[in-house]
């Protein structure tokens, strides 16, 4: 809210709609947030998302309760209510079912075929004549759910539309439209309707539905929005010329680069996250021009860097050779009580079997430090471990892979005691 995009998003056509989807999105985070995962894991999970093409419904108006007349299906209506409800085209007739060919569970398929003994003339088999039945029922049942719906929805007015049956039909089974079914189970004979009114019985007193047979004699009143006119103030005063900043100390003949005025503008911390989430990236196998592109930044020379800790992580001897390679795992756990979620680096099997789980860490790190980095992480790679076991059912090696020195370095397995220092720090959030 605070950059102002709800009111630039308000004035467009569509912009209700927008900003529905955008609150949604915002939902959606907020329920990852809520599972346990950091933005680093939503921003690789809503990545995940749009590669695999997975396609979100768009939100849902508040239409319930604008001021206006929506337009929808019965579906769409399903849980929502509305002070006046209209359901139109109640004669229309189902549609029949046309089908030359019909499958079904349990290994039943029906086909029209030509029949010999009439001329070839083509004709639907025994099965396929029971799957049509069974689909007529089906459909029977659908629309009568649906009808169920649509009358549900009104809570003062409900408006019904269609023609009358000439006669009343004598059973449900013998009706074929909607204004059938409300035809015999109202007894709507042209008697009836001709008074106008049908009265029901109810707990308190009888319900009254009115029966309009002319609609055109039904008094309407046409309404237009006019243009609201606006006044303008007679004390108008010019906008004051804005004052320019003074002119900011250059070298001569030098030529700025933008990415690195945003990595000025970042900092240093900022710039290392960023780095970091394109370093990820580009071990998943993408084209590290691309990734670079997609966060602003138009450096070759991070690029073709990218490219070659990528290349050299995959001809090192602990992945060369893989018989399987997964890449960015993700995990739901649950450990001591305690659920966690999130994903897994690199997941791959050696030729012995032996499965090996990689977390990548990335920025400059000595030798000496390594030990302490193992530590640091300690906790991290247990969970990361114990969810990798649970899924494979079977032991597990754990390495972090530092990009920047081009290092592995196991962790140990003494989970037991990372776990209980690690729930006490999750008693403590």
């Amino acid at each position: 809210t605070e950059s102002g995009v709800y009111a630039v998003y308000g004035g467009m056509p569509e912009g209700e709609q927008i900003i529905g989807n955008v609150e949604k999105l915002i939902g959606i985070v907020r329920d990852l947030q809520e599972g346990g995962s950091g933005p680093g894991e939503i921003v690789r999970e809503l990545e995940i998302c749009i590669e695999g093409e997975e396609r979100e419904g768009e939100a849902q108006p508040d239409i319930a309760s604008s001021d206006a007349v929506a337009v929808m299906t019965v579906h769409a209506s399903k849980g929502l209510e509305f002070p006046v409800v209209v359901v139109p085209d109640l004669s229309e007739l189902p549609r029949p079912e046309a089908s030359t060919i019909i499958i079904e569970e349990g290994m039943r398929l029906g086909v029209r075929i030509a029949d010999p003994g009439n001329d070839h003339e083509r004709r639907d088999t025994p099965i396929l004549s029971v799957l049509k039945a069974e689909a007529r029922e089906k459909d029977e049942a659908e629309r009568k759910r649906l009808f169920y719906v649509a009358l549900t929805r009104a809570r003062d007015h409900l408006v019904l539309c269609g023609v009358m049956p000439d006669d009343v039909p004598e059973s449900i089974a013998a009706c074929r439209t909607r204004t059938d079914w409300l035809a015999c189970c109202l007894d709507l004979s042209g008697d009836v309707c001709a008074t106008g009114r049908v009265l029901l019985p109810g707990e308190d007193r009888p319900l009254e539905i009115g029966i309009c047979t002319a609609p055109d004699a039904i008094p309407a009143e046409i309404r237009t929005a006019a243009p609201v006119l606006l006044t303008i103030p007679g004390d108008l005063r010019p906008v004051a010329e804005p004052s320019l900043p003074p002119e900011a100390p250059r070298e001569e003949g030098r030529v700025y680069s933008v990415s690195e005025i945003g990595r000025y503008v970042r900092g240093a911390d900022e710039d290392a996250r960023i780095r970091g989430l394109i370093i990820h990236e580009v071990f998943r196998g993408r084209d590290p021009a691309a990734v670079l592109r997609r966060y602003g930044i138009d450096d070759a020379r991070l690029a073709r860097e990218s490219a070659r800790l990528y290349e050299e992580f995959l001809g090192s001897p602990m992945v060369q050779g893989a018989e399987s390679d997964h890449r960015e795992v993700p995990f739901r756990a649950e450990i001591g009580g305690v659920i966690f979620a999130g994903f897994i680096d690199r997941l791959l099997q050696r030729p012995d079997g032996t499965w090996i789980l990689i977390d990548y860490k990335t920025g400059r790190v000595d030798e000496r430090d390594l030990p302490a980095k193992v530590r640091e992480h300690a906790p991290q790679m247990a969970v990361y471990r114990r969810a990798a076991e649970g899924i494979l059912g079977g032991p597990v090696r754990a390495c972090l892979y530092f990009t920047d020195i081009g290092r592995f370095v196991e962790v140990p397995a003494d989970d037991e005691e990372v776990f209980d220092a690690l729930l006490q720090v999750i008693g403590g959030l």
